[in-house]
């Protein structure tokens, strides 16, 4: 490594060429420094000895997998000390969210009875934000957080959540209300959706397929960000069909009542 390092470089090349200290080499005597300081370095590799040395040792790292043979788990489970690391920590989170309720936007939303709407993915992202800082102090919550109730309530938890910052939606739900189920915000989104679209073919509204791809992407957009507007529209893949233009063409004058029903029945 010492042979690219640029002051190394220079000090070499000003003894090379003769050059007072405080003189530039230019930059072909650099290079040209340069190529002799690394053709240096690599002359121990030249040598069959060390050359067949290294083989031999990366032939002995090598792992056969046999793709043909079954492995059986024969036991799996956390120490004790684990455990009580893992409880400790989701219990500092659910003490959190009960002394910020009142303080944090997200956790005001969610914790309001009756429930009120309104709940926007940039409070979601304040409450990452805080939880990231003690006493919580998870860098990736959304992940963290569903691996440690996945890890001590794993009957209480469905699908792999905890890639998509919304999850902490599900996961701030699930401690407010335990006797529940942990489930992926997508996963919720994607039912929720499916009873509407039964609901819609049920009373003789049908959409076409043109008509459908839109909702498809509406509802895929809701499952991340937890709600859609009309500037959303700009973005992929929305801006490949049109834009704002071509969902208003979709839907015409049902598109505004539309997009506040599934924002309603989507995400809440």
């Amino acid at each position: 490594l010492t042979s690219i390092d640029a002051q190394g470089t220079r000090m070499a090349a000003v003894e090379r060429f003769g050059l007072a200290e405080d003189d530039d080499p230019t930059p072909e005597q650099l290079d040209t420094v340069e190529r002799e300081r690394v053709a240096e370095a690599l002359k121990p590799f030249t040598k069959p000895g060390l050359r067949r040395a290294i083989i031999e040792i990366s032939q002995s790292l090598y792992q056969i997998i046999d793709e043909g043979a079954i492995d059986v788990l024969l036991d799996f489970g956390h120490s004790e000390a684990a455990v009580e690391s893992a409880r400790s920590k989701l219990d500092d989170f659910e003490r959190f969210i009960e002394e910020n309720k009142d303080e944090i936007e997200a956790l005001r939303v969610l914790y309001s009875r009756p429930y009120r709407a309104g709940l926007r993915y940039r409070h979601v992202k304040e409450l990452r934000d805080a939880l990231r800082n003690p006493p919580v102090g998870i860098h990736d919550p959304e992940n963290g957080l569903w691996r440690l109730y996945e890890a001590l309530e794993p009957e209480k938890v469905e699908g792999r959540g905890g890639s998509a910052l919304v999850d902490l939606v599900a996961i701030v739900r699930h401690a407010i209300e335990p006797g529940g189920t942990l489930v992926p915000v997508a996963e919720q989104v994607d039912a929720r959706y499916r009873e509407w679209l039964a609901e819609k073919e049920h009373v003789g509204q049908n959409f076409t397929a043109s008509q459908r791809k839109w909702l498809d992407a509406i509802k895929d957009h809701i499952a991340s960000s937890l709600r859609i507007e009309p500037d959303d529209f700009e973005e992929v893949p929305f801006n490949q069909w049109g834009g704002l233009g071509g969902v208003c063409r979709a839907f015409g004058d049902d598109l505004n009542p539309l997009l506040a029903e599934l924002n309603e029945r989507l995400a809440a």
